[in-house]
């Protein structure tokens, strides 16, 4: 059996699509939980989503 359907290489294995690159654009002022990874504002101390400290 050859590379057919579902074990194709590409779709769904990150191939072709910059592994670990963000396709949305990052706005300013704006940065991410490393826990929970909810979006919070740039100088906040603590995730309003999860709690944690972001310091």
């Amino acid at each position: 059996m050859g590379m057919g359907r579902g074990m194709g290489m590409g779709r769904g294995m990150g191939m072709g699509r910059g592994v670990g690159v963000s396709t949305s654009p990052v706005a300013e002022g704006v940065k991410y939980c490393p826990y929970c990874g909810a979006q919070t504002a740039s100088d906040a101390r603590f995730c309003s989503q999860c709690g944690k400290s972001l310091e």
